[in-house]
């Protein structure tokens, strides 16, 4: 039984992976590879390119020209989410008036009355029934207190219904211990939700052929950064190899980040001793690898500036999707600093070196390679090392 099983286990991933390749030659053969928000390296910054574009959309005065049509259909989602969430039972959605004397703000800044770190809501919409903030993250963390802060702010415009919005990827609960979700405040998700909304505001905009395209290109971005980029006729027939091994796929998943984790912790300690053994690192103590459990995985190269050399993420996650990318770190970072890309990374060195799905298959090839293809791939990020520091 227990062959049948590992047999059948192999079946699945061999065929879930020309599933996979299949379907990126699809995406290739319909453009979707073709993003303005990634050739522009914005996909991801949540003022510039989230913040704004979900505002413009919500704008009535936009320069979609499509007035009210955009903003109607997110009250929509919202009334949605009161009929079908039961954390959103209590919200008061005021039809009859929702759309008169409408104010969109973008950065709002509450200033330093709620909390000495002030702060700036992303998006505010303001009516004569509601006042709705959001505040918008994608990869960044809460800082303290900050809903806190927003939900103060909001108290002191009393309005007929006052809302706080978190948008996050996957409608993660703010990390705020004062407050409860379902009353102080509200989850929406980019995944289900905006997703739901972007179709919707898509159909709406057919007659508007430009308008329509950058909403679509939106789309695409918003799938790709919550791993939906792949089609349904895929899904399709993954889910039916599932059905067919439902045991294997189980011990598949449940071992899966184990099995990335162990693999990238070798890997970059494979990557360690050979930037040793080659000094081009001076000693071990100016290298330190963190562990790849969780949802980054680096190797830092200390210097002794303040500004050291960083590589992430070794295990397909963190930033941006999971590119494995190089640049300068600095861990004594002011976080207003423009050039600051992710917290203490400074923004305008980083440098990917695989992405994603190429940094799967690099792992791949050296989980089963021979000592000489190992080598082989390591040496690519050595080489990428030596470049790096002579640029820097």
């Amino acid at each position: 039984m227990k062959n049948i099983i590992k047999e059948r286990t192999i079946d699945t991933l061999f065929f879930a992976e020309n599933i996979h390749s299949k379907n990126r030659q699809l995406q290739k053969l319909k453009g979707e590879n073709f993003n303005v928000f990634n050739i522009l390296d914005v996909k991801e910054n949540e003022v510039r390119t989230h913040s704004a574009f979900i505002a413009e959309l919500l704008n009535p005065n936009g320069s979609h020209n499509l007035k009210t049509t955009f903003l109607s259909l997110f009250y929509d989602l919202l009334q949605k989410k009161k009929e079908e969430d039961a954390l959103w039972s209590n919200v008061n959605i005021f039809q009859e008036d929702r759309l008169k004397n409408v104010l969109i703000e973008k950065e709002k800044n509450i200033g330093k009355k709620y909390d000495e770190n002030g702060g700036r809501l992303d998006i505010v919409i303001s009516c004569n029934e509601m006042k709705i903030c959001i505040e918008n993250k994608i990869n960044a963390d809460e800082t303290n207190n900050q809903l806190t802060r927003y939900k103060n702010y909001l108290n002191d415009y009393p309005k007929k219904s006052n809302l706080l919005i978190f948008l996050t990827k996957y409608g993660e609960k703010s990390k705020a211990k004062n407050l409860n979700e379902g009353s102080d405040y509200y989850t929406l998700s980019y995944q289900k939700d905006i997703l739901f909304w972007l179709e919707k505001c898509f159909s709406a905009s057919a007659d508007y052929p430009i308008v329509r395209e950058t909403i679509k290109q939106y789309i695409v971005l918003i799938k790709s950064i919550t791993n939906q980029l792949n089609s349904q006729e895929m899904a399709e027939e993954i889910h039916d190899i599932i059905y067919k091994n439902i045991v294997g796929a189980e011990i598949i998943t449940k071992e899966y980040d184990n099995a990335i984790e162990k693999l990238s912790d070798k890997f970059k300690k494979h990557i360690k001793d050979k930037l040793i053994s080659e000094e081009i690192i001076p000693n071990e103590e100016k290298i330190s690898l963190k562990k790849s459990h969780g949802k980054y995985s680096s190797i830092w190269i200390k210097s002794e500036s303040k500004e050291s050399i960083g590589i992430e993420s070794f295990n397909a996650k963190g930033h941006e999707n999971g590119p494995l990318f190089i640049g300068l770190v600095d861990f004594s970072r002011s976080p207003r600093r423009e050039n600051y890309k992710y917290f203490w990374w400074i923004g305008n060195t980083i440098e990917t070196i695989w992405d994603r799905e190429t940094l799967l298959q690099k792992l791949q090839s050296y989980a089963i390679g021979n000592e000489e293809e190992k080598s082989r791939i390591v040496n690519e990020i050595i080489q990428k090392v030596k470049e790096f520091k002579a640029k820097y």
